[in-house]
């Protein structure tokens, strides 16, 4: 695949793709961007790239699966646990919105500063008031901004500390891989939190530091 667009054909056409809004987000917020300059030719191809330190920008096909789980709505606040590249953080910043927000967390430094300075090149001016892009440990003060109606994980977590289930607001819902080749999906519902997996993944996720 050779641009952006046949991607986004690529993802309706093997049936992961659905949402409209998801498909408007993947069109305007180019995978290119946010990918190394050396590989940039592999940028719309349906895989993991590598960016530091073992660390990559996810396959497109996950994101969109994460995405189309998490089910975004404009206006929402939502937590971007290892944001990476800063890819994931702009599609969610277009999907909630000038009314919404993104609170985005990077705790390896290197890779931080790279998805930074995308964030900041990519020219998509308006979502810049609806996202925050921090290199630190999300656990020092995201529970700060909480409730979050949404959250989200580049990461994989082996259980979901309570910790952070807290910061989930009512009827909210978090996404975000197991170190088993699972994806996990917790919607709170009241003070209840209810689970349910989804198999069949091929690689395993880099667990969360």
């Amino acid at each position: 695949m050779e641009s952006n667009k046949e991607l986004v054909e690529h993802l309706k056409v093997i049936g992961v793709l659905r949402s409209i809004n998801i498909e408007k987000a993947l069109l305007y917020v180019d995978r290119a961007h946010f990918v190394p300059l050396r590989y940039q030719k592999y940028a719309y191809e349906d895989r993991a790239l590598s960016l530091f330190d073992n660390q990559t920008i996810s396959q497109p096909l996950t994101v969109v699966l994460m995405l189309e789980l998490l089910n975004v709505k404009r206006g929402q606040k939502v937590l971007d646990i290892g944001a990476g590249s800063g890819w994931v953080t702009a599609l969610l910043s277009y999907l909630v919105g000038t009314k919404g927000k993104v609170y985005a967390y990077e705790i390896n430094r290197d890779v931080g500063k790279f998805g930074q300075e995308r964030l900041l090149l990519t020219g998509v001016s308006f979502m810049r008031v609806s996202f925050e892009y921090k290199i630190m440990d999300y656990r020092k003060e995201s529970y700060k901004y909480s409730p979050y109606d949404r959250i989200i994980s580049g990461a994989a977590f082996k259980t979901i500390p309570k910790e952070l289930l807290d910061q989930l607001a009512k009827n909210g819902r978090l996404v975000a891989p197991t170190l088993d080749y699972k994806m996990r999906v917790v919607n709170r519902v009241g003070d209840k939190f209810k689970q349910s997996f989804l198999r069949g993944f091929s690689f395993s996720f880099v667990p969360i530091v």
